[in-house]
């Protein structure tokens, strides 16, 4: 990482990238976490689609959302919007914890403005 950095990611490295997906297992984004004296400090998700390349989140602290997630079942649909696959059409917000079912989600494209509708009631 470049020297003129944030003092947390003066000699950090990134780390081997994931693929994240949304909720239809379209790619969205790349995870990098960041590593600075052996440490967690922080990550980049970077978008991969049209419109939406480029980072779209980072931390310069802490470790990345998905810790203890499988890769496989990473979900991205925009900023702050993390997600665990639990099973077919079941979904874990990792900030929050709440289950959701996929009849409960309308997507409207993969990162789009209005990325994920949640229809809970």
């Amino acid at each position: 990482m470049a020297e003129n950095s944030h003092e947390n990611w003066k000699d950090a490295e990134l780390e081997d990238t994931s693929d994240l997906y949304d909720f239809d297992g379209n790619l969205t984004t790349y995870l990098f976490p960041v590593t600075a004296n052996g440490e967690e400090s922080g990550y980049v998700i970077y978008g991969v689609n049209e419109g939406n390349d480029g980072i779209l989140e980072s931390t310069r602290e802490g470790e990345h959302p998905y810790s203890g997630v499988d890769e496989s079942e990473r979900i991205y649909v925009g900023s702050l919007m993390h997600y665990k696959k639990i099973d077919s059409g079941e979904f874990e917000d990792l900030h929050s914890k709440q289950l959701i079912q996929e009849e409960d989600l309308q997507s409207e494209g993969p990162l789009s403005q209005n990325a994920i509708v949640q229809r809970l009631l």
